[in-house]
């Protein structure tokens, strides 16, 4: 959160989640934007190299998707 977002995002990850993370922007033809290690608890992360927008983000453990969510990026 927020979304739509201009300068970054918050993703709250549990807990209980464990393993390499990873959140992932890609843009809506599918080409990697942004490639960032998370960890559980509060993560925040800059929008703010990519222009406005919508995105795909997804988020992913071992390298196994376990959430996806359009993203939007506003001026």
């Amino acid at each position: 959160f927020p979304n739509p977002a201009a300068e970054q995002i918050t993703l709250q990850i549990p807990e209980t989640v464990q393993g390499h993370l990873g959140a992932i922007v890609y843009d809506m033809a599918g080409r990697l934007l942004l490639n960032s290690t998370i960890f559980p608890g509060n993560n925040t992360i800059s929008v703010k190299p990519l222009p406005k927008g919508m995105y795909i983000l997804t988020v992913n453990s071992e390298g196994i998707s376990i959430a996806s969510s359009r993203l939007v990026v506003i001026d």
